[in-house]
């Protein structure tokens, strides 16, 4: 059972009109038999199991960073390059972190962000949830609705808790580095947990699925969800492949046109036109690169802040318009839930609901 439980906000009538709302801006392209087979009756309430973590964390970073303080350009016409100078520092950071409510998935099914059957990552996306609004568990708040269970332990999620933490602390420091526009790249990062507590949780969401039959033995189910607390909508819809390539051809076959007769520069860019169309209306439909940015929007607190910049010297002529190395911004925690799936064997993606 799990801790604590999340009501309901968003009605059903709610949740059918804004899937409804959400699927007709993608009509278009999608699939005929999609579009034919398409009823937002068929939504229904889902509380998924999360683990739902708060910790109290010292954390330390130790690195260079560059702030620039010239940009400018050397030779003519296909030969011109830009050129930077930048000041390089000595940047060390050490502050206490309160994390509040760092929520993962704590079924095994829906960790896999990179199923290739399944739009997974859908789901993810329409985190966060508030949290803070959770009452403790009563099995009343399930009737009506459809739950699964969780199938992950504390030992099983604990490094992706621990990972998707230290992003969060590299981009809480990052609001002490706005000296340096050209980036930070940390040579050391340390993150000291000193507090855990650990909650199982069942939060609400409006889930439609489509299964999309792609061969005789191939298929994907497609998700668009709701965050029936926020309302935060994501999904993915089945793209109709031959008017998608054929919409794109003819926008090529403009560029083209507009290549060979107008007078420009960079005409020869003209050319990609179709390529970003077909990119930017299968990434519309498909949503695949969609995901909770963990690392911004879980909450947290700052304290007893510690910086330090010492500048090393200036630079002249650099070629990159950001630091070599530059890692300040990323985010390590994306990837390792897949990883966790060779711990959890014999997973039936139907079998844990009732």
């Amino acid at each position: 059972m799990p801790d604590v439980v999340l009501p309901f906000k968003l009605s059903k009538p709610d949740a059918k009109s804004m899937i409804e709302a959400f699927v007709n801006k993608r009509k278009f392209f999608a699939h005929p038999k999609f579009v034919e087979e398409f009823s937002a009756e068929n939504v229904m309430g889902v509380y998924f199991p999360y683990m739902v973590v708060d910790m109290n964390s010292h954390a330390s970073f130790s690195g260079s960073g560059e702030h620039q303080v010239r940009r400018y350009t050397r030779g003519s016409g296909s030969n011109q390059r830009t050129y930077y100078d930048a000041d390089l520092y000595d940047v060390d950071r050490e502050f206490d972190l309160s994390i509040k409510g760092l929520t993962v998935e704590s079924s095994a099914d829906k960790l896999n962000k990179k199923d290739s059957h399944k739009t997974n990552n859908v789901i993810n996306a329409i985190m966060p949830f508030d949290i803070e609004n959770s009452v403790k568990w009563d099995s009343n708040y399930l009737k009506g609705y459809t739950s699964e269970r969780r199938d992950t332990n504390v030992e099983q999620l604990k490094p992706l808790v621990d990972t998707q933490a230290k992003d969060v602390a590299r981009f809480s420091a990052n609001k002490t580095l706005e000296l340096y526009d050209r980036g930070v790249r940390w040579d050391s990062e340390h993150l000291d947990i000193k507090g855990r507590q650990w909650k199982t949780a069942y939060l609400p969401v409006w889930l439609y699925s489509y299964q999309e039959k792609k061969g005789e033995n191939d298929s994907l189910l497609h998700y668009v969800a709701i965050n029936a607390r926020t309302k935060e909508t994501m999904g993915s819809v089945p793209i109709h492949m031959p008017k998608l390539i054929g919409a794109s051809a003819i926008v090529e076959f403009i560029g083209l046109l507009l290549m060979l007769f107008v007078d420009f520069d960079y005409s020869f860019l003209f050319l990609l036109l179709g390529f970003i169309f077909f990119f930017f209306y299968y990434a519309k439909y498909r949503n695949f690169t969609e995901r909770h940015h963990h690392e911004t929007e879980t909450p947290t607190e700052m304290f007893n802040v510690v910086k330090s910049d010492k500048l090393i010297k200036r630079e002249t002529g650099l070629s990159n318009s950001k630091i070599e190395g530059a890692n300040n911004k990323k985010v390590s925690g994306q990837g390792l839930a897949e990883n966790l799936l060779n711990n959890v064997s014999d997973i039936n993606p139907f079998k844990n609901f009732k």
